[in-house]
């Protein structure tokens, strides 16, 4: 159930340390009148998750024993939205940035773990047909999951009120999915209890547009979005909401963040993340110096 992060990721989580980062600050980032400004700002997301998992498996827990497939089968499973902590175990999160002059680089992490929130197996698939799942099959699903996004930007709207700048990076991900099931006394080809896991790790470019927009020189309405793509998977996230302060600052937030993957494939095989999203307010405070 542990993700394996890529060594972009290591050294993008890694980079946190040395306060590069992801903004939405106000007018005194950009006003800095030195060589080099930072900015950090820990927050709490409280997201709800929901989605589909598609997994690809050599072998599937079957009534008779073990299903052996050739060359593989296929369960899709739907997850239910989460409840925000319900089923959210841990989350750990930190943006931060540096800028110098009108150029400045980003990172955002994300680590969280959703345990045992509600799933649907939508189909399952052997090497010879469909198998047969009984209609009170009840399971849930855990995911496991680092996300980090790193992106450059530079300033495109410089106004007293609203200010803007063009961002692209990239956004790494490995996520970790482990689905449960138990079936009672009922019959089908699945065993009637049993367990499925599998990892992915998609890369996505970005591009967006991230700033502020000033209703007085500490009322803000801190704005991001970006929109990227992979070989075999997509990615969207937007943010709006409201921040009060000047040197440092406090947000609060609705973040939106999805993934989609039309092919169900974001690897060779034909494992994949479909169409999950994560929504939910969250709440951050912002340190400049």
């Amino acid at each position: 159930m542990r993700p394996h992060p890529t060594a972009r990721m290591v050294i993008a989580f890694a980079a946190t340390c040395a306060a590069f980062a992801l903004g939405t600050a106000p007018a005194a980032a950009h006003a800095c009148d030195q060589p080099w400004c930072y900015s950090a700002t820990p927050y709490l997301w409280l997201p709800n998750m929901n989605g589909e998992v598609s997994y690809r498996l050599t072998t599937l827990p079957g009534t008779n024993g073990t299903i052996v497939c050739a060359p593989s089968c296929t369960v899709d499973v739907a997850m239910e939205p989460s409840a925000y902590l319900q089923n959210l175990k841990f989350v750990g999160m930190l943006t931060a940035e540096a800028t110098n002059g009108h150029w400045g680089l980003s990172i955002d992490c994300i680590n969280f773990n959703f345990s045992g929130g509600s799933s649907d197996i939508v189909s399952a698939r052997g090497a010879h047909g469909p198998l047969r799942i009984p209609e009170d099959f009840e399971s849930t699903t855990s995911v496991v999951g680092t996300i980090v996004t790193m992106a450059i930007s530079h300033p495109i709207v410089d106004h007293a009120t609203l200010y803007g700048e063009a961002l692209a990076g990239f956004r790494e991900t490995a996520l970790s999915a482990q689905t449960q099931w138990d079936a009672g006394a009922s019959s089908g080809s699945l065993a009637s209890g049993g367990s499925i896991s599998k990892e992915v790790e998609p890369t996505d470019l970005i591009a967006g547009l991230k700033g502020h927009w000033h209703v007085n020189h500490r009322l803000f309405v801190p704005y991001y979005v970006d929109v990227g793509a992979g070989t075999r998977s997509s990615t969207w996230q937007g943010i709006i909401g409201v921040g009060y302060g000047e040197n440092a600052s406090v947000e609060l937030v609705y973040r939106n963040l999805a993934y989609t993957s039309a092919s169900k494939q974001y690897t060779s095989s034909s494992d994949a993340f479909t169409n999950t999203k994560f929504e939910g307010p969250a709440l951050g405070y912002t340190f400049r110096f």
